[in-house]
């Protein structure tokens, strides 16, 4: 079983950014951000930090101490603890993604559901939720669908 199908992708992704971690760092929380993300957060609360000397996380607010206000905040950023197991998750995520076929309703949300249904009047692949639905509105119930597991192989 991949881990987009049990759910553990959803962990896998930066909260601030919504995508997939790249370069993930952790603040003394113990929460986990992209550096770019957490770098572009501490920017943005420059003057809480010039006074308190601490960053607040974005999640639980909890002070993570910042380098000296002479300090680059890139460089903070880049110094804060790597998260090697998460980088390593995310990229085999990542090659289990790639093999998937996707509803193309819910990306259009940033949701990854795995489709099970192909519309063929529509040429758009559906996840279970989004065939149910088509299959009840008025302008698409007629149409046709196929529905099978698929996997992008089966198509290349």
């Amino acid at each position: 079983m991949s881990l987009a199908q049990c759910g553990v992708h959803k962990q896998l992704r930066c909260t601030i950014c919504l995508d997939t971690f790249k370069s993930p760092k952790v603040l003394s929380c113990l929460h986990i951000f992209c550096e770019k993300c957490i770098c572009k957060h501490a920017r943005s609360l420059r003057e809480d930090w010039k006074q308190t000397g601490s960053i607040a996380c974005p999640l639980c607010r909890f002070l993570t101490p910042a380098p000296g206000t002479d300090q680059n905040l890139d460089d903070w950023a880049a110094k804060l603890p790597d998260i090697s197991i998460v980088s390593s998750i995310s990229a085999s995520d990542e090659i289990d993604n790639a093999n998937q076929v996707f509803c193309e309703p819910c990306l259009q949300l940033r949701k990854n559901n795995i489709s099970m249904a192909f519309c063929v009047t529509c040429s758009e692949y559906l996840c279970h939720i989004c065939c149910d639905c088509h299959k009840t509105f008025k302008a698409t119930k007629d149409h046709i669908i196929t529905v099978q597991s698929m996997n992008k192989t089966e198509f290349d």
